[in-house]
């Protein structure tokens, strides 16, 4: 199910059709992309059924009428200025209506914000993300490094920002906080050790805390969750999966999943045809999604953060962080 949504979601934000995107298979990819897109055809085509029947348009759409709207010269915008957060997820659909309102006028200004180590999606340039290609869509700008969190302290801030330049390419600036921890504020430890660890923290909190755990996918969910709020009322627990929790942050970040295999991380899983033909190509560092994945997770915690693992199938990601200075 999980692979199917990113099928769908793949196709609904390329702007062109089946038979452009078969041109983008190689001759060996074809034959298996063909196979994919028969799959998820009937299921476009009911959706847009469905909307059409309701008057409706979905948030897609409404993106794609802007376009074609700023296309034919229907909407002239009287923006001067565009402020942008969280830049660096601008999927190309949002990118080319953001170039479209930005070409109508040369007296419009780009304002943007992001964060390097949370571009946790490719986007079609030789450059590894949307930020670092900034100058090629837009031009020459004004850059203003933040390097200082105000959310976590010094501990957290120094192992994201080694774990995420562990890839020699990457050209993050190191992260600095005033806020001084020990070690122990990062802490591996065995899954089988979470209800243990919601007690121990139950136990010693003054007041309600939240409570963020983290999953690669939301089906990850583990049983205990389902009665937390009764079993630890001193505790704010919510459980989602890492991409939704961008803009969250919790006292306490509780990472799941630290394994070797298809739901872990790294993910054990080849690209589909699909993917192969409307994600970038690119030469990368190995794991490197999967490890700005788990930057977005560690970087969600004020006080602390804890990474469980599986004792027995353990992610190359732990070996990672005990050489970080990672606690046990």
């Amino acid at each position: 199910m999980v692979r199917l949504d990113n099928w769908l979601n793949l196709l609904r934000i390329h702007v062109g059709s089946q038979k452009t995107i078969s041109e983008l298979a190689t001759p060996e990819e074809s034959k298996q992309l063909q196979m994919e897109l028969r799959l998820v055809a009937p299921i476009i085509k009911r959706w847009k059924t469905m909307l059409k029947a309701e008057g409706a348009v979905d948030s897609l759409g409404l993106i794609h009428q802007a376009i074609n709207l700023l296309q034919k010269g229907k909407f002239i915008s009287p923006l001067k200025y565009i402020l942008i957060d969280e830049f660096q997820d601008l999927s190309p659909l949002e990118m080319q209506l953001l170039q479209l309102l930005r070409e109508q006028s040369t007296q419009t200004h780009l304002f943007a914000v992001g964060d390097d180590g949370q571009a946790i999606y490719r986007f079609p340039l030789a450059k590894l993300n949307l930020i670092a290609s900034f100058e090629h869509y837009f031009g020459q700008g004004v850059y203003c490094t933040l390097d200082t969190t105000y959310r976590f302290n010094d501990h957290i801030a120094k192992i994201a920002s080694q774990f995420i330049q562990i890839d020699p390419e990457q050209q993050i600036r190191p992260l600095k906080s005033f806020v001084k921890a020990n070690k122990k504020s990062i802490v591996l430890l065995p899954e089988e050790q979470l209800e243990n660890l919601l007690n121990k923290i139950s136990g010693y909190v003054t007041e309600k805390k939240m409570i963020l755990i983290l999953s690669r996918y939301f089906y990850l969910q583990p049983a205990v969750i389902k009665k937390a709020n009764t079993r630890w009322p001193k505790l704010k627990i919510n459980f989602m999966p890492i991409q939704a929790a961008k803009g969250c942050q919790a006292d306490y970040v509780i990472i799941l999943g630290l394994d070797h295999g298809i739901n872990g991380f790294p993910i054990c899983e080849s690209e589909s045809a699909i993917e192969k033909a409307l994600l970038p190509k690119f030469n990368i560092f190995p794991n490197l999604q999967d490890r700005r994945l788990l930057y977005v997770a560690f970087t969600r915690a004020k006080k602390q953060v804890y990474l469980l693992y599986d004792k027995l199938t353990p992610s190359i990601f732990v070996e990672q962080f005990k050489k970080l200075g990672v606690s046990q």
